[in-house]
């Protein structure tokens, strides 16, 4: 996975013209954390126990920089009102099953942690509505469900039945993809590979 991140990271390089410098900051550091945390969460480059955690950090810390991109790029005219509610029963249903079901197995605060990062990073990328292209739009809201899913079924690895590896990084590298793509795509009418 750092690998695409590193792929992910040349191409916006190489596509970065016409991209406020602010957004190119955030997504250049949100991209470049979830590259650092990817390395540190590697089971085959890990040493230290602490490894661990300073992985779980450097990815919150790009979910955190994704959201204030998302944030800088809302409609300011909408509040979203509409969206905080379904967000909330998702966090509740979220919490519930994760104490129900495996609390002492994974749930601690990093995982509250991400959990609020990603439900504001959807909340942002909702309202980003006729703001920014409709393709930008869609690309920054897929893209922010698929690191919903990935996050799920991350915290709930330990009470599948079957091994989730691909099940977590086949979303959470096509939302970075999207996000990419997205940004590209906020100011731009068109867009060629």
């Amino acid at each position: 996975m750092p690998l695409l991140l590193a792929y992910l990271f040349i191409f916006f390089y190489l596509r970065r013209q016409g991209i406020s410098i602010i957004s190119k900051i955030l997504l250049f550091s949100a991209l470049g954390c979830a590259f650092t945390g990817d390395i540190f969460l590697s089971k085959e480059l890990s040493i230290f126990d602490s490894e661990n955690s300073l992985g779980i950090i450097c990815h919150a810390l790009a979910h955190a920089f994704l959201v204030i991109l998302f944030y800088n790029g809302r409609n300011k005219k909408n509040k979203g009102y509409q969206f905080l509610l379904p967000l909330l029963i998702i966090a509740g249903l979220f919490m519930f099953f994760n104490y129900k079901y495996q609390y002492e197995e994974t749930f601690n605060l990093f995982s509250f942690v991400q959990l609020v990062l990603i439900l504001t990073m959807i909340y942002f990328s909702f309202l980003r509505k006729n703001n920014v292209t409709k393709e930008s739009y869609t690309f920054i809201l897929i893209g922010s469900v698929l690191l919903f899913i990935s996050f799920m079924f991350v915290n709930f690895q330990p009470s599948l039945q079957f091994e989730a590896h691909d099940f977590i990084m086949i979303p959470y590298a096509t939302a970075f993809l999207c996000f990419v793509i997205g940004i590209i795509k906020e100011k731009q009418t068109s867009f060629n590979f």
